[in-house]
């Protein structure tokens, strides 16, 4: 028994070593700059899986990028980085347990994380130095925060819209409106612009926290994040609706149901068409010139994310364990990959490759079979 006493303190001592060696802030300095090509450049069908992460938890639905670094993060609070050079980088972020993370990067590398279960639970991290800015009780966020110029812009439970200074996380100012808000705010020239579970939107003046104009959209409530494309503002309603709104008056000048299922992620736009996803698993392309369906994809399972568009295809992940690439003119599918899991993050391009996660602790970078 002496000799198990003896041993305890070693014990202890590499528990410790192992814990602090695993929650070192993660630092970029050593990786190598991104290259001036655009992100996903190399990225087109026929794909593959490069790379199988296997998280301690389900991964996040949005993930980000800085300097072909992927970020993400898993349901219990860990946030790690990849590059395709070094593979997955030394250093973690641990939040609280039971956190759920919610990430933003801005330009020159700051990386904002929220917490949404927890109350001091809104950080700034320097990528380049590892280090943590600053630290605030932001309240219950229930949407990724959005990042412009040099402040935050966020929606938490409570019914409050909030702007924080990027550098020093000072609060500048707090907006309070009815209804409850889910998805995040987008930003549109000086204006910050969302829309509720009442179906309302509104729109705030960004450097002042002043309402600009708020106006009933839906009887039904709106789950996913607004599209903004010149003066236009589109709105998507749970029961399958979607309506134009003017950006300067907030006006609807006109709204149109076209999906039997609800639309609950982020659309995406290209060649005067909105491309999106239903729980019902339709893959819509809405022309705006004719206010038609150009044409509908349906998959077995709902889409597990919103679209995203690159050059003449659109990707996303669907819950019947596949990764597809769709011709936009067409709505043919181009390929189907099959994924070790039910996907539910929105595809983010990243360097030469496509990265997105599944519920089953998996994240995957895809791209081309010449980026092995």
């Amino acid at each position: 028994m002496s000799f198990f006493r003896f041993l305890y303190p070693f014990f202890f001592l590499l528990c410790v070593q192992m814990f602090t060696g695993c929650t070192r802030p993660i630092s970029l300095a050593e990786v190598p700059l991104q290259q001036s090509r655009e992100q996903g450049s190399a990225v087109r069908p026929p794909l593959v899986v490069h790379e199988k992460i296997t998280l301690s938890a389900a991964p996040v639905e949005n993930f980000v990028c800085y300097r072909s670094t992927l970020i993400f993060a898993s349901r219990n609070g860990r946030i790690n980085a990849w590059h395709p050079d070094t593979g997955l980088l030394r250093g973690k972020i641990r939040l609280e347990a039971n956190a759920e993370p919610v990430l933003a990067v801005s330009r020159d590398g700051l990386l904002v994380v929220g917490d949404k279960f927890n109350r001091s639970n809104l950080s700034c991290y320097d990528l380049q130095s590892g280090q943590r800015l600053w630290q605030q009780q932001a309240g219950v966020i229930v949407s990724p925060p959005v990042i412009a110029d040099s402040s935050i812009y966020l929606l938490t439970r409570f019914r409050q819209l909030k702007r924080y200074d990027l550098k020093t996380g000072v609060k500048l100012w707090v907006y309070l409106f009815p209804g409850q808000a889910v998805a995040p705010p987008v930003i549109a020239g000086r204006h910050v612009i969302f829309a509720t579970e009442k179906g309302e939107a509104f729109s705030v003046t960004r450097f002042d926290g002043e309402l600009a104009w708020q106006q009933k959209v839906f009887d039904e409530a709106v789950l996913a994040a607004p599209l903004v494309h010149g003066d236009a503002v589109f709105l998507f309603s749970r029961d399958g609706r979607v309506a134009q709104l003017s950006r300067q008056s907030g006006s609807v000048q006109w709204q149109k149901k076209i999906a039997t299922g609800q639309f609950r992620h982020s659309a995406a736009y290209a060649d005067s068409t909105l491309f999106l996803t239903s729980s019902a698993g339709e893959i819509i392309a809405f022309d705006l010139r004719t206010r038609e369906t150009a044409w509908m994809l349906s998959t077995p399972m709902p889409a597990g994310s919103g679209p995203v568009v690159h050059r003449d295809i659109l990707y996303f992940s669907s819950m019947d364990r596949h990764f597809y690439s769709v011709d936009i003119t067409s709505g043919e599918i181009v390929q189907k990959v099959k994924l070790a899991g039910r996907s539910r993050t929105r595809p983010v391009f990243c360097g030469p490759f496509l990265a997105t996660g599944s519920e089953d602790r998996y994240v995957f970078i895809l791209g081309p079979e010449a980026n092995r």
